[in-house]
């Protein structure tokens, strides 16, 4: 097996030059292909044995008797440059360390990690510079046994589990293995598992539960190999801290850290965290990359591009998912350079610190490892609750923010956390969302910002077209439309089809399914089933947004079913469609809504901008119904509010089209029109805004909701007065701008219009305040009747002497429906 090993990789750069030209050696290439698979699955099957007396972490490279020394296979490939002498040097350590430990039943940790490191440096140096893809191809042209070891271990380890997870006789045991399986396999896997344990209707109940572990409880590493890494990383010769003193280090230097937690508080996929003190009194997260990770996520990169063009060559598919994989592993490459995470978690508070409940630990930099070789990242230590320990209405809270925090991110700022399970999402305190482990981002371009929040409210609207046409935009469709003649074939044929075919199809598709328009994983569903039908693309960028949004709609089933996250992207979208930022959506947003005379147009808006209210009318009605002074002021719920569409919007950089428009628009027109029989529905919605800033039980919520411990982040209060400044000004421009236009050519018309209409507005506030009143009222004698009986029951039941069978006797208005405890 060796032999032909050897003399397979002496011969692969002569097959590779002469493979296209000359058919014998083709034939000849194919062979080489096959005893090199023969060899790589033969080898493996023993192989297994010394890796676990090594106690490596990853599969060790074989080494084999040449001229008396023991060799390394990459010593005798065909690979110039660096890498060679590294090689040959591990190969030797691996050797002695198996001679060593043959007669030992223990195996010293940190000799196994010298021997691993010495052996996967040129891996390590693989990823330094991020991903591409020319350069993977031509590291692995002299590797090709590894790419085969590693698909003969995927195999090993995914046939079981398969065979477990289909056998219904051991069900009790298959979530288990599932686990065990994804760990064995390495950081890809895991990261697989997280988003399937957030979605039990995909996995069950079962499973699911068993696989959050994998979020913050994954099996983690010898801590004395993180303490030598932490070491090397920090150039520190001393102990971390007291009591703890590393094997070599100088006990005379003084302490690292003034405290630090003897094993690990979580452990993840490509690294695990310590909690550790300064001497300047702040507690920190230090995470220390995991050994070995460089060489299983590169040879997992090859596999799966491997396996997708091996499945675009037999199905024909016009989709080129190698790209996705292209993609994904780039994200993962860049997790993999901790200095290119602390960016991102530098970025991201910036970015997001304006919404007021988002937030992220700052990056340390003094006890982070050196630029290009990173292994250790520290950030300031985040206090904060698990979603699951929270009260289920804090919960419910929870959830929204997190979905509006990341709704934010896909369609205003464009940085997606493509990595938020449970395990990387706190509540904190003062009821904000402490986000952690930026190593996973995307970047979204404002095109397709702006096309997926069309989408969305094409989605609440049903507006087939509209959403057929986003989906053009965001690259799910070709444009022309293709229509697959061959439906259920292997490899299929398109033809091009008209648009409103497609716009039926995905009516029929859609229109029908209502999980699908509430929930992102079912429509995800629905679009796979159109994609028999139709020629459906997958864009690189699309896998990791998927997986940012179905592990968030799994969080949102399990603590609020009714959860719909295309209903809670309303106001979001609303604000993302009027700031667009490319010119084609600018030029598009101004023909919508106004004329080139400067009118109004009102119909348009109000399809814009109407759909995002109705829903907070109702919610509004329904809460005033079942009115409770003190509702929401348990713990963890006090604190900042939601997203609001409009805040700031005309006066920042996103507003300069709004303010265009206001100069641009006719005002007498538009005073006109807000005084006529057909402006009634804005004229409601004025009503119902001001009489929101009139509510006086709405505004002593809001003061018994602040509590002492929330204290409002500077920087966030000097951004809104900066905005409220802007926005003055902006207002005062627009106004004197209008002024100067019209001067007293139709000042009586315009005065008399604006006093009609605050008229009607201020009489619509006091009579929606009216009707609030007395539903409350409503609302409050239902919850004291309800209570009284509640009481009344227990009294009844507690009564002495009361005969068995006397319940049925019991007074109808005993029985009433629970209430809140606050009622009772």
């Amino acid at each position: 097996v060796q032999a032909l090993r050897i003399s397979a990789v002496r011969w692969s750069t002569r097959l590779r030059m002469s493979l296209p030209q000359r058919p014998l050696v083709r034939r000849l290439a194919w062979r080489y292909i096959a005893a090199l698979v023969f060899a790589g699955l033969a080898h493996s099957a023993w192989k297994r044995a010394a890796e676990n007396e090594l106690g490596l972490v990853h599969f060790p490279i074989p080494h084999v008797e040449c001229r008396g020394q023991v060799v390394h296979p990459d010593a005798l490939c065909g690979h110039r440059g660096k890498g060679r002498r590294p090689a040959l040097r591990a190969s030797a350590a691996a050797a002695a360390a198996a001679e060593a430990g043959a007669g030992s039943t223990e195996v010293d940790p940190l000799e196994a990690w010298a021997v691993q490191t010495e052996r996967d440096k040129d891996y390590e140096e693989l990823l330094r510079g991020g991903f591409r893809r020319e350069k993977l191809f031509s590291f692995f042209l002299c590797r090709p046994w590894d790419i085969v070891e590693r698909v003969a271990q995927i195999w090993d380890v995914g046939v079981p589990v398969w065979q477990a997870w289909k056998d219904p006789n051991v069900r009790d045991d298959r979530a288990e293995l599932l686990k065990k399986g994804l760990q064995r396999l390495g950081p890809i896997f895991v990261k697989v598992g997280q988003t399937l344990a957030q979605r039990p209707d995909v996995v069950g109940e079962e499973a699911a539960e068993a696989l959050k572990t994998m979020q913050s409880k994954n099996q983690p590493f010898d801590d004395e190999v993180a303490h030598r890494i932490i070491m090397e990383d920090l150039q520190h010769k001393g102990p971390i801290a007291p009591g703890l003193c590393p094997r070599g280090c100088d006990p005379k230097v003084p302490h690292l850290f003034a405290s630090f937690s003897p094993k690990p508080i979580a452990a993840a996929s490509l690294g695990q965290v310590y909690k550790a003190r300064t001497h300047d009194g702040l507690d920190i997260a230090v995470k220390v990359q995991r050994p070995g990770v460089a060489r299983q996520v590169s040879c997992d990169w090859v596999v799966w591009f491997l396996v997708l063009k091996l499945q675009r060559l037999v199905t024909g598919s016009v989709n080129d998912f190698a790209k996705v994989a292209d993609g994904v592993a780039s994200g993962v490459f860049l997790e993999l350079d901790y200095h290119v995470e602390g960016r991102n978690q530098e970025d991201f508070l910036r970015e997001h610190r304006w919404l007021g409940f988002v937030t992220s630990p700052a990056w340390i930099k003094k006890y982070t490892g050196p630029h290009g070789s990173c292994r250790v990242l520290s950030s300031e230590w985040a206090d904060g609750s698990d979603f699951g320990d929270l009260s289920p209405r804090a919960r419910r809270r929870a959830v929204r923010l997190a979905a509006e925090a990341c709704l934010v991110q896909l369609m205003i700022t464009g940085f997606v956390h493509a990595d938020p399970h449970e395990g990387n999402l706190k509540y904190t305190r003062d009821g904000r969302i402490c986000f952690l482990d930026f190593g996973l981002m995307d970047r979204v371009s404002p095109r397709i910002m702006e096309g997926f929040a069309e989408g969305i409210r094409s989605v609440v609207a049903k507006n087939w077209t509209q959403l057929a046409l986003s989906m053009q935009v965001i690259e799910f469709s070709p444009t022309p439309p293709r229509k697959n003649l061959r439906p259920g074939a292997t490899r299929p044929e398109y033809a091009d089809c008209s648009f409103e075919e497609f716009v039926e199809a995905l009516a029929e598709e859609l229109g029908q399914d209502a999980d699908a328009q509430a929930r992102f994983g079912s429509m995800a569903a629905a679009l796979k089933r159109l994609s028999g039908r139709y020629l459906m693309l997958t864009p690189p960028y699309v896998v990791l947004l998927t997986r940012t949004f179905v592990t968030l709609e799994g969080i949102a089933a399990q603590f609020d079913p009714g959860f719909n996250i295309y209903k809670t992207a309303l106001p979001i979208t609303l604000r993302r469609l009027l700031s667009p930022r490319t010119a084609l959506a600018r030029a598009a947003f101004r023909d919508q809504v106004l004329t080139q005379g400067g009118e109004v147009k009102w119909s348009e808006l109000e399809t814009l901008v109407g759909s995002s209210d109705s829903s907070s009318d109702e919610g509004s009605q329904a809460e005033d119904a079942g009115f409770d002074l003190f509702e929401g002021l348990d713990e963890g719920e006090q604190a900042a509010s939601g997203f609001q569409p409009l805040e700031g919007l005309l006066g920042s950089s996103d507003g300069r089209l709004l303010r265009r428009l206001a100069y641009d628009v006719d005002i007498s027109k538009l005073l006109t029109h807000l005084v006529s029989p057909d402006a009634r529905t804005w004229r409601r919605k004025a009503s119902a805004w001001f009489a929101e800033q009139l509510d006086v039980v709405r505004v002593a919520r809001g003061l018994l909701r602040a509590h002492p411990s929330h204290v409002e982040d500077p920087e966030v209060l000097k951004l809104r007065r900066h905005w409220a400044q802007r926005q003055r000004r902006a207002l005062g421009f627009l106004v004197q701008s209008q002024w100067r236009r019209t001067r007293w050519r139709n000042l009586p018309i315009n005065a008399l219009a604006v006093a009609v209409f605050l008229v009607s507005v201020v009489v619509g506030a006091q009579l929606l305040l009216v009707r609030r009143f007395f539903l409350r009222c409503r609302g409050a004698s239902r919850a004291l009747a309800g209570g009284v009986a509640r009481v009344a029951a227990a009294v009844w039941h507690r009564m002495p002497g009361r005969r068995r069978g006397e319940e049925a006797q019991m007074p109808l208005a005993f029985t009433a429906s629970p209430v809140t405890a606050t009622s009772q």
